[in-house]
């Protein structure tokens, strides 16, 4: 099992416009369509939003518009789905509410309205990242309502919306990635406050009480690193980041074989 860096030639097209200027947004996606919801409004006040706005796949040349809308505006938190509800969990809501550990559920088929509160987390959280399969989405790492970096994963029972703590891992980090295949969910990278990780924690979704068997590790040590989702059956791909010590962006991609 490795972790190993490329670097491909390809060439994106530009494609439709976001509704507005908005970074920190975090997706989840249906066959047909793509989802992008929360966010920080590029305004001098930086307003942290509710939307969610939607991509179709058939006709990716439109400007995406707001279909429905998050429990409560929300950054940095993450999110994981199936093929018929993307579920919204944890992040902040900015003053006055700050760290928060609602689960929303976004259903596909009628994606006008508000998404519906589900579940709680274990534990409220922010900068956290999410990997699942078709039964069970998993949340991991992050930092609570205190600032304190913490290992713990809680994981969304999709048969009945219910959050129950599994095994944690290894170590405690935030701003890491995810990526899963239909056994195994694989958590990369991220900070410990202080320092750069380069760990892979992996967990076993068929029996997820028993400890996180630690593999990789990244190519490098880095943070703010992003991840293709649920990747396929062989692999999972670890994208770009911050590395130390100044920190500085990273190009590379890194592909969990």
């Amino acid at each position: 099992w490795s972790a190993t860096s490329s670097r491909e030639n390809a060439l994106s097209t530009t494609k439709p416009v976001i509704e507005s200027f908005t970074f920190e947004k975090i997706a989840v996606s249906s066959l047909p369509y793509g989802y992008f919801g929360g966010g920080f409004l590029q305004t001098p006040t930086q307003t942290i939003t509710s939307d969610i706005q939607r991509i179709d796949y058939s006709s990716d040349t439109s400007t995406l518009m707001v279909r429905g809308k998050l429990i409560i505006k929300s950054n940095e938190f993450s999110a994981i789905g199936n093929r018929d509800y993307g579920f919204f969990a944890g992040g902040d809501s900015g003053p006055g509410t700050g760290i928060v550990g609602t689960i929303g559920r976004l259903d596909y088929s009628n994606d006008y309205s508000r998404i519906s509160p589900r579940a709680n987390l274990e534990t409220a959280r922010n900068h956290h990242s999410a990997a699942g399969n078709k039964d069970y989405g998993y949340f991991g790492g992050g930092s609570n309502s205190g600032g304190t970096v913490i290992a713990t994963i809680d994981r969304l029972d999709y048969a009945n919306d219910t959050a129950t703590a599994v095994d944690p891992l290894f170590d405690a980090r935030r701003r890491l990635a995810a990526t899963s295949t239909n056994d195994f969910g694989y958590w990369a990278g991220g900070d410990e406050n202080p320092g750069f990780s380069s760990l892979i924690d992996r967990l076993d979704f068929s029996n997820d009480l028993a400890a996180v068997v630690v593999k990789g590790p990244l190519s490098k040590t880095r943070s703010y690193l992003t991840s293709c989702g649920t990747g396929n059956k062989d692999y999972g791909y670890i994208i770009a980041g911050q590395h130390p010590p100044t920190p500085v962006g990273v190009s590379s991609v890194d592909r969990l074989d």
